[in-house]
């Protein structure tokens, strides 16, 4: 479960980074 929870909060936040770029 953890790493389940673990893999889906890395892609969310690479997702948040390539749709803010700065």
């Amino acid at each position: 479960m953890a790493r389940t929870f673990l893999l889906a909060t890395v892609s969310a936040g690479q997702i948040f980074i390539f749709s803010k770029p700065f």
